[in-house]
Order: structure tokens, then sequence, then C-alpha cells
């Protein structure tokens, strides 16, 4: 037999609380009511209307967990393990990891009408679960499959850094995460990606390749409209003679930077006309070298070049300027003023 809380108004309040101890003769069931008389005891029509009532919500219950529709519940309190929330007087356990799709503060909820989907339902035992979660997780897809259609590569897009790996970093583009491969952060080396960002850096990135599948894309960083290679294009000339850093030694030669994210090689016959067993012996790292192009593929990026022919060019030079001393202006311009 089931007893209502009355409240001031006379209506029953929710929940309802109901005793499971039998009741065999008329005596008892008014005893029962005598013992606390905040509660009052229920007619036997009384109750079949509670039941007659309660019969339209487990309807909709049913309907609702057969054809994945939602309902609205109120939350009621905090409990172990997740939320109490009522559908008219039926009770409804939300998980708090079904709470919602991020991470939020149960006691936020309290008093709230949430929208929500049952995950279980076992009317018999009383069983009813619902979540929140689902239904965001599925506005969210929605609003992703949307954006990741509006996507395109070679595109400009404002968007801050999330987390920092090694081999890049991570960048939400509005709804959309993508990576910065450490090589894309800069045209120049970069050792170490934080050099270059850190978290919650707001960035403007180029979109790379696009894979709308598998949910996956990558990010440039560098201003792909500044290339390098195009950019000094007119001094990647064979012939030219350039100054460069050496920026990595071989066994088999030296890589020189003669612009920020150009590189040539230096085979290791081009480093001196000395026989040296390996590059190390003439050069070192940061060593600032005048070097001659001997080739260029600027499509492919490639450039060969030599120390040794840099050196002989500017000795030929010298040499020129040099058989040029013994001449001075008078004899420049001599008889220039002569009547």
């Amino acid at each position: 037999i089931s007893y209502f809380h009355f409240g001031q108004t006379g209506f029953p309040a929710t929940p309802p609380v109901t005793h499971k101890r039998r009741i065999n003769r008329p005596e008892e069931y008014c005893g029962i009511s005598n013992t606390n008389p905040n509660f009052l005891p229920i007619s036997i029509e009384l109750y079949t209307m509670k039941l007659d009532f309660e019969k339209p919500l487990k309807r909709n219950l049913k309907e609702a967990y057969k054809n994945n529709k939602t309902i609205k519940v109120v939350v009621k309190e905090e409990i172990k393990g997740g939320l109490a929330a009522y559908y008219g007087s039926i009770r409804v356990f939300i998980p708090a990891s079904q709470a919602a799709r991020e991470r939020i503060e149960l006691k936020n909820l309290l008093g709230k009408e949430l929208e929500v989907k049952l995950i279980e339902l076992d009317l018999r035992n009383r069983k009813v679960v619902a979540s929140r979660r689902v239904i965001e997780e599925e506005i969210y897809n929605a609003h992703k499959k949307e954006l990741w259609k509006n996507v395109k590569s070679g595109e400009k897009r404002e968007g801050v850094v999330t987390k920092i790996l090694k081999v890049g970093a991570i960048v939400d583009i509005g709804g959309i995460t993508g990576l910065i491969h450490i090589s894309d952060l800069a045209w120049e080396k970069v050792k170490r990606v934080e050099d270059v960002v850190s978290v919650g850096d707001k960035v403007v990135v180029f979109v790379g390749n696009v894979d709308a599948e598998n949910e996956k894309v990558s990010l440039i960083l560098k201003d792909v409209n500044n290339e390098p290679w195009n950019l000094h294009r007119e001094s990647l000339k064979e012939g030219n003679v350039l100054e460069g850093k050496v920026a990595k030694l071989l066994n088999f030669g030296a890589f020189v930077e003669v612009f920020p994210g150009v590189e040539g090689l230096v085979h290791i016959n081009e480093i001196t006309d000395e026989n040296i067993a390996k590059p190390s012996e003439a050069l070192e790292i940061g060593q600032i070298v005048k070097v001659k192009i001997l080739n260029a593929d600027i499509e492919n990026k490639k450039l060969s070049l030599s120390i040794r022919d840099a050196v002989e060019k500017s000795q030929e030079y010298l040499a020129y300027n040099d058989s040029d001393e013994g001449e001075t202006l008078g004899d420049l311009f001599k008889g220039l003023f002569d009547n």
C-alpha cells in the first residue's frame, strides 16, 4: 500500500512513499496512519487513481524507448553516481557519465528541465535510466558533419592551439581539429614545437589535405604564399654566388642554408681542393661560407652547391681588382678635359 506525503495544498507531493508491509486487517491499515501524522492512508479508489494516472506516463516511456524518442524530465536531486529526475511521478536515474557530453558540475542541473533519451527501461522493477549526453553527441556529430562538408583544401582558417606534441601541434579550427606537422610550422627548420606555438595561441592556418570520411585534416602554419623557393627564384640561378650558413654535416657532404627555408648540398668534393676524409675537417655547423650554385631545380627544391668554385670565383675577382690597382683617377680621365 502506498502513501503520499500531503503538502499544505492537499495534493500529493512527489515522489510517493511506498510501504511494502502486508495489511491483513482494517485496524492494521488504520494503525499505520496513526504512526505518522504526516502521512495519510490512501483509499483503494485513490490508489487506483494513482495507477491510472501513471498508465499514460508508462505508455509514453515505452513508446519513447522503443522509437528512440526524447522525453523531458525535471532534475530533483544529486545522488550517488548521478542525478535523480522525474517524469511526472516516475523516478528517472541519469548517471553522471550521461549528464552531458562534456564534464559538468551536476549541481548546476538541479531544478532544470532536461530533454533526455531512455537508455534502459524496466518498469516492473521501476528501473528507468536516461541520458542527456546521447542527445548532445547527436547534435555535435550533425554539426561536425556539416563542418566537414564546408572545409576546403587551400583555404585560410583561424584556430586555437589545443595541444602540443613532439610531431607538431593540434589546432581547433571551429569544431574540427587538425595537426600542424612540425615541418609545417615555419619555412626554416624548427627543433621544438614550443619554440613556435603554445597551447591557447590563436593562429591563422592554411588547410592542407582533407579526409572528411575519416575526419582527418592537415594544417599549415607557414605562409604558403611566401614559399621561399619561389620568393628567391631570381637569386637561385646557376652560376650565382651566395652567402650561406652550414646547417648540417654528413659523411658525403654538407647542407648550406642560403635563404631561410632554402638549403642546398655541397658534396664533399666541392668543399675544398684539399683532400679531406669528412666534411667536418673543413667545416663546422653555423659557419658562414660563400657558395656557387652549380645546379638549381626549383620545382623539386634541390640545389647543388660548391664552396670550392665560389672561392675560386672570389679569387678571380680579387685578381681582376689587383690588376687595376696601379690606375689613378688622373689616368682614367687623362686628356678628357684637354682643349
